[in-house]
């Protein structure tokens, strides 16, 4: 029998009534002491994917599951890389935020992001407070070593993103060139 609601359809509606309790964001270093001190913010600054997702963005904040994580993280890399001579620098160096869902009625399906990532992606439609955010940190500069770290503690414990490049000498000018490494560990794995 022929219902009338598309498969994909179908689908959506499935997520809307499981909807996580937990997603990640993907944002870049020098965005961390702002989402510290105010949290995450609908269409709060340039984000990844530049014009393309910039009316998208307005409905709220882009989250994803564990899974999209990789897909979000490389083209944060390749945006970083298009914005800036020197990503490292210009702090666009793609970092990654756990996220604590603080009123899960505010969250709806993404369904172009889904696509796109090919992995379930959602939208907030709130603000998420910086006590409900937590940053990966690969732990090479603590002795705590890798995991998800408070933002509240950012101001105290900040990341060294130097360490997602491969730096080398320029042979032209003598200036230092930044490569992102081909697995950074600013990436976290599941």
């Amino acid at each position: 029998m022929k219902t009338g609601i598309s498969d994909r359809r179908l689908y959506k509606l499935a997520q809307e009534l499981d909807k996580p309790t937990e997603l990640y964001h993907v944002t870049y270093s020098g965005n961390l002491p702002s989402i510290a001190e105010s949290g995450l913010q609908a269409a709060h600054g340039e984000g990844i994917g530049g014009v393309a997702y910039q009316s998208h963005k307005e409905k709220g904040i882009f989250l994803t599951e564990a899974e999209g994580i990789d897909f979000w993280f490389d083209l944060s890399e390749r945006w970083s890389q298009d914005r800036a001579d020197n990503p490292y620098e210009s702090e666009l160096t793609p970092v990654v935020l756990q996220v604590e869902i603080p009123n899960p009625e505010l969250l709806i399906y993404d369904e172009i992001g889904s696509d796109d990532a090919n992995q379930d992606a959602w939208i907030y439609q709130g603000s998420i407070p910086p006590e409900s955010i937590y940053y990966w940190d690969p732990g090479i500069d603590t002795e705590d070593g890798p995991g998800w770290y408070s933002l509240d503690d950012y101001a105290d414990y900040p990341i060294d993103t130097s360490h997602a490049y491969d730096v080398q000498e320029d042979p032209d000018e003598g200036d230092e060139l930044y490569y992102f490494k081909s697995d950074s560990p600013f990436k976290p794995s599941f």
